[in-house]
């Protein structure tokens, strides 16, 4: 049960990370774009360019979180026949 949960969590996780990857690249294209007609300085483009490789880091981290807990859920299916029966739509087998 905790496991079915732990997935769901951190399916939500990486649709958060998926969305402030979006939103540091925007804010990325923003800088260049007030740096190259002056309004910014160079150092705001590059605050932005860490902003984007902190986001793609949390976006990984958070995918792997998910593609470890959607593992450790099908675990029991590897080696319950009753937990195979019971969750078939779950494990696919």
């Amino acid at each position: 049960k905790q496991a079915y949960f732990n997935v769901l969590k951190t399916q939500l996780l990486v649709d958060v990370a998926v969305e402030n990857l979006k939103q540091a690249k925007l804010y990325l294209e923003q800088a260049k774009g007030f740096y190259e007609v002056g309004l910014k300085q160079k150092f705001d483009v590059t605050k932005a360019e860490a902003a984007v490789s902190k986001t793609a880091s949390d976006y990984m981290v958070a995918k792997k979180d998910y593609e470890l807990a959607k593992a450790t859920l099908m675990l029991p299916c590897v080696y319950t026949r009753r937990f195979r029966t019971r969750f078939s739509k779950l494990c696919k087998v």
